[in-house]
């Protein structure tokens, strides 16, 4: 089929989406699989990758000397970055046009914070949040805010604890977020250095804590979460 479409046309471009809805190792030896069909002359293909992914490819660049499995697989990767908070209150007011003055201007940014610049993530706490609150004409902060604790503690609970000694390290974080050898000096004579520098591993190794440009910040929905406890 791909051949007489370049027959036809020339040149072909396919749009492979919905990556994300599958395991990341079974994404990989798909893609694998079809390289030699998708990488033929004329036909250019984009394919949406979940961060997964991405993150591994990036890693994979990065190691000495060491190009990675996945560069046989992809020529060129982009990272798109995260939606602000202006351009996910945006989304949502264009979603509810019939209805602009259902969520509070503080409550939509409420939305955003959570979401981490996810859409899925910001669309699907918008629409919780207005289930749970059906009986209410209009969504202030307050009321977003709440329902989304509720909702977030609802889905953690059963399934993510935390140590005293992991929630004394991760409420500092959440309170403000800063780097590792500023955090060891704030726990002195809380936690022994060491013992800081495992959890902070083993937290960021399980998604818990995200480190950024050397700075340590939790995800919003952790955050939500360790304020809620």
């Amino acid at each position: 089929m791909l051949s007489l479409l370049v027959e036809e046309y020339g040149k072909i471009l396919i749009i492979i989406d919905e990556l994300d809805k599958e395991k990341k190792e079974e994404v990989l030896k798909i893609l694998d699989s079809l390289k030699n069909i998708l990488l033929k002359e004329n036909i250019v293909t984009f394919v949406s990758l979940p961060f997964s992914i991405y993150r591994e490819y990036s890693n994979d660049r990065m190691r000495w000397n060491e190009s990675g499995n996945l560069e046989n697989i992809f020529k060129d990767m982009i990272f798109l970055d995260p939606l602000t908070i202006e351009d996910i209150q945006k989304m949502i007011l264009k979603r509810i046009k019939e209805y602009p003055d259902y969520f509070d201007i503080d409550a939509l940014n409420e939305i955003a914070i959570f979401s981490d610049g996810n859409p899925r993530d910001a669309l699907w706490i918008a629409q919780q949040t207005a289930l749970i609150n059906s009986d209410k004409d209009r969504i202030n902060r307050y009321i977003a805010k709440e329902t989304i604790g509720k909702i977030i503690s609802q889905n953690f609970k059963k399934t993510l604890s935390f140590t005293d000694m992991q929630k004394l390290i991760l409420n500092e974080i959440a309170s403000n977020p800063l780097d590792k050898s500023t955090l060891v000096k704030k726990l002195e004579g809380k936690v022994k250095r060491q013992t800081v520098y495992t959890y902070i591993k083993r937290l960021m190794n399980e998604g818990i804590i995200i480190e950024n440009n050397g700075i340590l910040y939790l995800p919003s929905k952790i955050k939500y979460y360790i304020e809620n406890l």
